[in-house]
């Protein structure tokens, strides 16, 4: 076995299930189907990964869940949802949330800046293209959360097979991609979603996706430590 233990191999699956997770809850109007998952035993096995592996509460798909937990698999709260998803992201007005970087990390507060090329430039260096591509700009944050999912499985299967440096280095770059490119706004976007979040779902699972990601460049730094990545940039 390599330097990823049995107990390191299960943190890097759980932390790609969560990052696919978020993924889909940004992503889209969510379905009962999603909704069954979030409350569901993959779920629950991912967070009992996460918490053995060191991520606080604060940080696990479970907390976001809990304050809905007897309504998670109901048609209402799904069509609640749905109504809530559009009016915080789809349909411009006063409860208008944009979940693009770019908005929040630049002072004209516009669409498709440097930053999106950046990011788009980040995905090009490891060969991601998400389903999304042209649809909107890559700094959706939605986009990003597949990114990470994305090069977290990669890193998973890397250290799986005993390849710790492939998996060093693209862990390595999906830190470096976060520290750059997510946990600059995601406190801007969280405090925006507390505010015009009727639901309290999308303003919950913005603050776990912000404590999620400061966490998971800690602990994966961490987990990484003694070995040193020779580049940052793999397809």
């Amino acid at each position: 076995m390599g330097h990823f233990d049995e107990r390191a191999l299960a943190e890097l699956a759980a932390r790609t299930y969560t990052y696919r997770m978020l993924h889909i809850v940004f992503g889209s109007e969510p379905t009962e189907q999603e909704l069954a998952l979030l409350g569901g035993e993959a779920t629950a096995a991912a967070c009992a990964a996460l918490t053995f592996a060191g991520y606080s509460e604060a940080a696990l798909l479970t907390s976001a869940v809990s304050p809905f937990a007897d309504r998670l698999e109901t048609p209402a709260f799904a069509d609640e949802l749905r109504d809530q998803y559009a009016r915080l992201f789809m349909v411009p007005g006063e409860g208008y949330v944009k979940p693009w970087e770019s908005v929040y990390a630049t002072a004209e507060a516009t669409l498709f800046t440097r930053r999106t090329l950046d990011v788009r430039a980040a995905y090009e260096s490891l060969g991601f293209q998400a389903q999304e591509k042209g649809h909107f700009p890559e700094d959706h944050l939605s986009m990003m959360l597949d990114f990470m999912a994305a090069v977290a499985e990669r890193a998973y299967e890397a250290a799986a097979a005993g390849d710790d440096g492939r998996a060093a280095r693209l862990l390595d770059a999906q830190l470096a991609f976060a520290g750059t490119h997510l946990s600059n706004w995601l406190p801007k976007l969280r405090t925006a979603l507390e505010a015009h979040d009727a639901s309290g779902f999308f303003a919950t699972f913005g603050r776990v996706t912000e404590a999620f990601v400061e966490e998971d460049r800690r602990l994966v730094a961490e987990l990484t430590a003694p070995l040193v990545p020779a580049c940052c940039c793999e397809s």
